[in-house]
């Protein structure tokens, strides 16, 4: 498995409450699957940022692509391969 870095830009629309109730349940659903790495907003409120695992860049993409935020319009999406480490949970 590969990861590829999804980065998540906030797109203003009036569906954002629907749709982050339901990106939220893909998230965790994917989690719970392996399929993410690390996830998380940005603090200044202009989108997130997911880290999929996947076995190519195409797949990373369509996984990335069926998230409820991409797929709705709230949010714009650049996916890029990355090579991370991760020494400290906490940001430390």
């Amino acid at each position: 498995m590969h990861l590829f870095a999804a980065i998540l830009t906030k797109i203003e629309t009036d569906q954002e409450e629907v749709l982050l109730i339901q990106h939220r349940a893909f998230l965790d659903e994917m989690t719970a699957k392996g399929r993410i790495a690390a996830r998380g907003p940005f603090l200044d409120d202009s989108g997130g940022l997911v880290i999929y695992r996947a076995s190519d860049e195409a797949s990373a993409f369509e996984l990335a692509s069926s998230d409820p935020f991409v797929a709705g319009g709230a949010r714009s999406l650049v996916l890029k391969p990355w090579k991370g480490t991760f020494p400290d949970a906490d940001g430390n």
